[in-house]
C-alpha cells in the first residue's frame, strides 16, 4: 500500500511524497493528468491524451511516428532512429517491429538473403 501524504485531498503518490488529483495517474515522481499515459515511471514521464509513448523516452503526437529506419551500414541491416517524425520515410513503431519480425521469419540471416539476391540476378 502507498504511504498517505498528510493533508492530501487527492491521492498520494511516490510513497507519500507527492499529492496528485483524485483522477490523476501516479507516474513515479509525477502526476499524469486524467487520460494521460505514464510513459516511464522511473523518470516521471507523462504523455498527454492522444499521444503515444515512444521507447519510454519521449512522447510523439499520434499523427507522427516513433521510429525512422535508416540504412547505416554497407549491408542489408537497418537501424531505428529513436525520434518523432513524419513523412513517407518514417513508419510507425509497431509497423516497423512487425515488418522486422516477418522479415526475420522469411530470411534466416543476412548470408541467406545475399545468396537469394545473387541467384535472382
Amino acid at each position: 500500500s502507498t504511504k498517505q501524504m498528510p493533508g492530501c485531498p487527492g491521492k498520494s503518490c511516490n510513497n507519500g511524497h507527492l499529492c496528485c488529483g483524485e483522477a490523476d495517474l501516479c507516474c513515479g515522481t509525477s502526476c499524469c493528468s486524467h487520460g494521460s499515459i505514464c510513459c516511464n515511471a522511473e523518470i516521471g514521464l507523462c504523455c498527454s491524451p492522444g499521444s503515444m509513448c515512444c521507447y519510454r523516452k519521449f512522447c510523439c503526437a499520434n499523427s507522427w511516428a516513433c521510429g525512422q529506419s535508416r540504412d547505416e551500414s554497407d549491408g542489408l541491416r537497418f537501424e531505428i532512429l529513436e525520434q518523432c517524425g513524419g513523412g513517407a520515410q518514417i513508419r510507425r513503431l509497431s509497423e516497423q517491429l512487425a515488418y522486422k519480425s516477418r522479415l526475420r521469419q522469411f530470411v534466416g540471416n543476412e548470408t541467406d538473403l545475399r545468396r537469394a539476391l545473387n541467384e535472382a540476378a
